[in-house]
């Protein structure tokens, strides 16, 4: 016969069986103080401890109070990528910091392998979790995991996602940030402007894109960092269809740096510029240079978006939003708070690339 390893859970009847009182006069020890006499209150605890008896599971929590003490977070990559890349390590350890603050919890929701996106399936941890609310972090507008979120009743937060019915939105100036950078080398006199772009659907694949790319794109930042751009193009007269773009399959230095030899090994005059949609797939694309021997700025100029860490030290010229500012605003609408604003500023920090 198999064993059961754990331990029968006691409940609150056991523990008023054993003090010879009600199973409400246990409840209201944990869970309202003010409804018992300081000494009772005391004699239930002490004697609740020494039955090894640790309070009502979250199960009785939610039933009475509705609140879980915690949020979840879903990131449509493997867990790993929260450790690996520098812009989101840091909006997590902001993230973290404000849970900390309010002393909720934080609990991490694993994605669906990219492999299996041609069939998405939202991930039975979603169903499960005692959360009191969910931020999802620049998940496509179509993917089903928002609406099984959304039929579970609790807030649901989307952070860089186009927007849709019962989801409150954060996002940042994505279309001014990139406007910006596009004007910013088009100053400099670069007219030859190559893109590398993140992916914009949930199929992904790395391969040679077009604006018609961005304009059926269910993935909010890189439509809205592509209008920007192609705003200040039209501006100088540049035609944005004339503009080499190259799809990024994942957010790595890796693609960066193919995307980088993708654009330079095309039939048409090389680009003096690129702009990337992120300082990991810029810090690629740098590399891509410096292995043919090119020089930057000065063969290739290169602009990033979001001011990783490592930015400032690489030289980087890049779109600088505040991870930070995210991350606060995101848990603060989870938990109901009033805030000012839901989207983040943008400005061009200038250095050595460009």
């Amino acid at each position: 016969m198999p064993i059961d390893a754990r331990p029968s859970r006691l409940r609150l009847a056991d523990v008023a069986r054993a003090l010879g009182v009600s199973v409400a006069t246990v409840s209201n020890a944990f869970n309202r103080p003010d409804q018992l006499s300081p000494a009772l209150r005391k004699l239930v605890l002490e004697r609740a401890e020494e039955l090894g008896y640790r309070g009502p599971g979250i199960e009785g929590r939610l039933l009475r109070t509705g609140h879980a003490g915690a949020i979840a977070l879903y990131i449509p990559e493997p867990m790993t990528y929260l450790l690996e890349d520098a812009f989101v390590r840091t909006f997590m350890g902001a993230l973290m910091n404000a849970c900390q603050e309010r002393q909720i919890g934080l609990l991490l929701l694993p994605a669906v392998p990219h492999e299996k996106s041609e069939r998405p399936r939202p991930p039975a941890a979603l169903d499960v979790a005692a959360v009191d609310a969910i931020i999802f972090y620049g998940l496509a507008g179509d993917d089903p995991v928002i609406q099984r979120a959304l039929e579970r009743g609790r807030p649901v937060i989307g952070i860089d996602m186009p927007d849709r019915e019962g989801v409150i939105g954060i996002g940042v100036d994505d279309v001014g940030g990139a406007r910006a950078a596009a004007r910013h080398l088009i100053k400099k006199g670069h007219r030859r402007i190559g893109i590398i772009s993140l992916p914009t659907s949930r199929r992904r694949a790395d391969r040679m894109g077009t604006p018609t790319d961005f304009d059926t794109a269910s993935i909010r930042f890189p439509k809205e960092r592509w209008r920007g751009y192609a705003e200040a193009f039209e501006e100088a007269e540049i035609d944005p269809a004339t503009v080499p773009i190259r799809i990024c399959k994942v957010n790595t230095q890796e693609s960066g740096r193919a995307a980088m030899d993708a654009l330079l090994d095309q039939n048409l005059d090389r680009p003096t510029a690129v702009l990337a949609m992120s300082d990991v797939v810029a810090r690629g694309a740098m590399d891509a240079c410096r292995e043919r021997g090119l020089s930057v700025p000065q063969d290739i100029a290169i602009v990033g978006f979001d001011d990783a860490p490592f930015a400032k030290d690489t030289g980087l010229t890049t779109v600088a939003q505040d991870a930070g500012e995210k991350a606060l605003i995101a848990v603060r609408c989870a938990l109901g708070e009033t805030v000012e604003t839901t989207v983040v500023s943008t400005t061009v920090m200038e250095r050595s690339t460009s």
